[in-house]
C-alpha cells in the first residue's frame, strides 16, 4: 500500500476550500487549537452552520463503546445527505484495529474524522485502508515565527488588531501554545470592552498575569542578588497560585538547566544568536532572560544550584514527614547562599 501522505493547516485550508475532502481523516500533533478549529469548520462544512444531533456523532475512544460507534459510522443519514462521525483520542479505541477491514462498507455519506490526543500515534492502519479516501492533517506544536499569524486571526475575528509589540508581551509570558494565547487574547478583548480596535502591549500587561516562566525567571533572579527574602516571596506567590512543591521544583530545575546549557554552549564557542535556539522557549525575550542570567553566574554555580534543587526533590520523594513548603524555603536560603 502506498505510504499516507502527512500535510498540515495550509494544505487544510486549500483542500477546504476546494472542496477536495477525503470520507476518512486524520487529525494528529501537538497544536491542540489549530485541530480544534479544523475539526469545527470540517463539520460546519459538511452539515452546514446548524449541524445538529441526528448527523453529528461524537465519541472519545478511551470510552466510547464499540457497538455504539460501528452504528453511528455505518448508518444513513437522517434528512440530510450527510453523516459525520468524529472520534477524539482516537489512539485509545481498543476497536480501532478493527476499523480497517470494515472499511470498504462504509457509507459514502460518512464522513469519519479520526482525532488524536498530543503525541497520540497516527490511526495509519485505518488511513491505508482507506487509501485515496483517506488523508492525514498534523499539527505540530508551533514555533515562534508561526503563532503570529494565527494569533492576528483569532484577534481579528474578535474584532480586534494585535500591535507588535502586543504580540510580543503575549508569547513573552505565555510561550507559544496557540489555546493558552488566544485565552489571553480573549480575556483582554473583555477587558478592553466594546469599541477597542487595537490590543497594546499595556493591555496584556494589565490583564495577563504573572506565568510560571516568569516566576522562574525571579526567582533565580532573587537568588543571583543574594535576595533571600525576595525568593521566599515569590515561593509565596507560587504557593498562592495553588502551585505544588513539586512543580515550582521542576520549574526551578528547568530554568537553571537552561543556564548550564548556555554557559556549557558558551564555553564551546556558540556565538549569542545561535544560543537562543536550543532553548526552545518560544520567546525571544525569554531566551535573552535566560542569557542574561547566564552571564551573572559561572557554570560551576548554576550546577551547585541545579544539584540542591535535585537534592530537595529527593528528600521529598524519599522521606516522610517533611513539609514540603518549608523544605523549598530551606532551599531559597541555600541558594542564595551558595
Amino acid at each position: 500500500m502506498a505510504k499516507q501522505e502527512t500535510v498540515g493547516w495550509e494544505e487544510f485550508r486549500r483542500d477546504l476550500e476546494a472542496n477536495r475532502l477525503p470520507r476518512v481523516v486524520a487529525l494528529t500533533g501537538e497544536e491542540t487549537h489549530l485541530k480544534e478549529q479544523a475539526l469545527e469548520s470540517l463539520v460546519r462544512h459538511l452539515l452546514g452552520e446548524k449541524a445538529d444531533d441526528f448527523n453529528l456523532s461524537q465519541f472519545d475512544g478511551a470510552a466510547a463503546d464499540q457497538e455504539a460507534f460501528f452504528a453511528a459510522a455505518f448508518a444513513p443519514p437522517l434528512f440530510a445527505g450527510r453523516r459525520v462521525v468524529v472520534v477524539r483520542r482516537c489512539e485509545e479505541a481498543p476497536w480501532l484495529p478493527l476499523l480497517p477491514r470494515y472499511l470498504p462498507d462504509l457509507p459514502e455519506s460518512t464522513t469519519l474524522i479520526l482525532v488524536s490526543s498530543p503525541g497520540g500515534e497516527a490511526p495509519a492502519a485505518v488511513l491505508q485502508a482507506a487509501g485515496p479516501e483517506g488523508r492525514r492533517y498534523d499539527f505540530p506544536a508551533l514555533r515562534k515565527r508561526q503563532v503570529a499569524p494565527h494569533l492576528q486571526a483569532a484577534a481579528k475575528r474578535l474584532g480586534l488588531a494585535v500591535s507588535p509589540g502586543a504580540l510580543d508581551a503575549l508569547q513573552a509570558k505565555v510561550g507559544t501554545d496557540l489555546t493558552l494565547l488566544v485565552n489571553e487574547l480573549e480575556k483582554i478583548a473583555v477587558y478592553l470592552g466594546p469599541g477597542a480596535a487595537r490590543i497594546e502591549a499595556a493591555d496584556v500587561a494589565a490583564v495577563v498575569g504573572r506565568t510560571a516562566l516568569e516566576n522562574s525567571f525571579a526567582f533565580v533572579d532573587a537568588v543571583l542578588a543574594r535576595n533571600t527574602s525576595g525568593a521566599l516571596a515569590v515561593l509565596q506567590d507560587l504557593f498562592s497560585a495553588g502551585e505544588t512543591p513539586q512543580a515550582i521544583l521542576a520549574q526551578l530545575a528547568a530554568q537553571f538547566r537552561r543556564v548550564v546549557l548556555v554557559k556549557a554552549l558558551q564555553a564551546e564557542g556558540w556565538p549569542g544568536v545561535k544560543l537562543l535556539k536550543p532553548l526552545e522557549l518560544g520567546s525571544a525575550w525569554a531566551a535573552e532572560k535566560v542569557r542574561d542570567q547566564a552571564r551573572a553566574m559561572s557554570l560551576d554555580q548554576a550546577e551547585q544550584a541545579l544539584a540542591l534543587i535535585l537534592r530537595t526533590d529527593y528528600r521529598l520523594k524519599r522521606r516522610r514527614g517533611l513539609i514540603p513548603e518549608v523544605e523549598l524555603e530551606v532551599l531559597a536560603a541555600e541558594l542564595c547562599r551558595a
